[in-house]
């Protein structure tokens, strides 16, 4: 019981910093007992506010907006390190600067941190002028000397070059914890100052001193040290394609679900005779929306869709669930309300808006409308092909949240993962008539219409079927 509540407080900070990509897994915090020494806090947040400053910054309009002027001083009298455990850039040795010739520009570090037992570098820090954001293209490069690109890419590529997974960029008001390991997708968690001088801000006062103290970088077992727990982070996130295979397969259930309902109110009219045809088809066309919503959730986390007020209010999925989920509440009994997921598809892939790169056309296999059938076609071309029930918002509900606590899509995997689950999915559509679509015999089973149309099969570089208590599919049971 006390290891589920500290998981959970674990997640309340996390909810509260809004991490992007992975950088530490609760489960992996708790083990070596990392947590939050509440005791502290007080205190912790007085030494904090001997150390800040509150005057205007030119590049920040904030009035009484706290930052750090002396990145030095915070470190010894609020994270408790040594003065010589900062070593400034003119210490630093020559291989700690990566050359980007074809740039016309050297990255080195402002500081670097050495660990005191074997001598190795474990943590770079970037600090940049007091208010410049730590996103933004660097001023100088825009002007045109050097990369073009954030100070976070910059960051990153550092500590990539250098073999140094971890690293601090401060820019005064904020101060993030970034990794990116060579190999591996980059993740970073931001804590900001002033939030961490207010007593609301407390609990990510204490994660950050969980995190970045001198007992977590220093003291502790070498096994229980912030470099080692960021590593298990990644580690442990290896247990996510099993859990994403769960999740995949509970809402394919829910999906097919959904269209027995949709055919149960319409007298069989939408399946029945598709059923008896093409059985495959209809597995494919399940298939195939699970792929599409991934697509979809990935990438509007991703930035890669349109963010203005149009694509958001009327065509984003995530904006969809939200209505799917207000409507579930307010008219769980009588929700009938048709949304166009289809439209968005077809946009996709014909392209949209109001000028050429806004929505480019994307053709592609996976939105290709000619897939249909031409009676299906002709119900989307009629704006009559929805899911009519509640079943889609469950759907939904399966993909977006894991547990309780709704998570950003693109936090589930790694981009390794993440493609190689899409692979996998693919190829499953492209080669319907191989896959393995085996029923429960026991609590899951198949509508009466589509009972015998599925049998097991026995692909190449694939295991046979077998009548379990899942649906399996093949790639993601592994």
């Amino acid at each position: 019981m006390a290891k589920d509540l500290d998981i959970l407080r674990h997640q309340k900070w996390l909810g509260l910093l809004q991490p992007v990509g992975l950088v530490v897994s609760p489960p992996v915090l708790i083990k070596p007992q990392a947590v939050i020494d509440r005791g502290r806090l007080v205190d912790l947040q007085e030494r904090l506010r001997e150390v800040v400053s509150t005057e205007v910054l030119h590049r920040r309009k904030d009035d009484g907006l706290a930052w750090i002027e002396n990145f030095s001083a915070f470190t010894e009298k609020v994270l408790g390190w040594h003065q010589e455990d900062l070593v400034p850039t003119a210490d630093l040795p020559d291989s700690l600067s990566a050359v980007l010739p074809s740039h016309g520009e050297i990255l080195r570090p402002t500081y670097g941190v050495k660990d005191p037992d074997s001598d190795e570098w474990i943590l770079l820090i970037q600090e940049l002028a007091p208010g410049l954001s730590l996103d933004e293209d660097d001023p100088a490069a825009v002007s045109g000397q050097g990369w073009k690109a954030s100070f976070q890419a910059k960051f990153e590529r550092l500590l990539r070059e250098m073999g140094i997974a971890a690293g601090l960029l401060v820019n005064g008001t904020d101060i993030r914890l970034v990794y990116a390991a060579s190999g591996e997708s980059s993740g970073y968690l931001t804590f900001p100052m002033q939030a961490m001088t207010e007593v609301p801000g407390r609990l990510i006062l204490g994660a950050r001193d969980l995190l970045l103290g001198a007992d977590r970088l220093f003291n502790v077992p070498e096994n229980q040290r912030l470099n080692r727990l960021l590593v298990e982070s990644r580690n442990y996130q290896a247990e996510v394609p099993t859990k994403l295979a769960e999740q995949v397969l509970d809402a394919l259930w829910k999906l097919l679900r959904g269209f027995q309902a949709a055919d149960a109110a319409v007298n069989g009219n939408l399946l029945r005779k598709l059923s008896e045809t093409d059985s495959q088809h209809i597995y494919g066309g399940l298939i195939t929306t699970l792929m599409r919503l991934v697509f979809f959730l990935y990438a509007e986390d991703e930035g890669l869709m349109p963010d203005d007020p149009v694509y958001q209010q009327n065509y984003a999925v995530s904006g969809l669930y939200e209505k799917l989920g207000e409507d579930a509440g307010s008219y769980s009994d009588t929700m009938d309300q048709r949304y166009a997921l289809l439209s968005l598809f077809r946009l996709v892939y014909d392209g949209g808006g109001a000028y050429e790169e806004y929505l480019p056309a994307r053709h592609g296999q996976l939105f290709d409308p000619d897939d249909l059938s031409a009676g299906a076609q002709d119900r989307i071309a009629a704006g009559d092909l929805f899911f009519p029930t509640s079943e889609e918002v469950a759907v939904l509900d399966s993909l977006v949240r894991t547990g309780k606590r709704k998570l950003s899509w693109r936090y589930r995997w790694s981009e390794a993962t993440h493609d190689e689950v899409l692979v996998r999915l693919l190829d499953l559509t492209s080669n319907a008539t191989s896959q393995k679509c085996a029923a429960t015999r026991r609590q899951k089973k198949l509508p009466t219409s589509l009972k015998g149309k599925f049998t097991p099969t026995k692909t190449k570089g694939h295991k046979s079927a077998t009548d379990t208590d899942t649906l399996s599919i093949t790639g993601l049971e592994d």
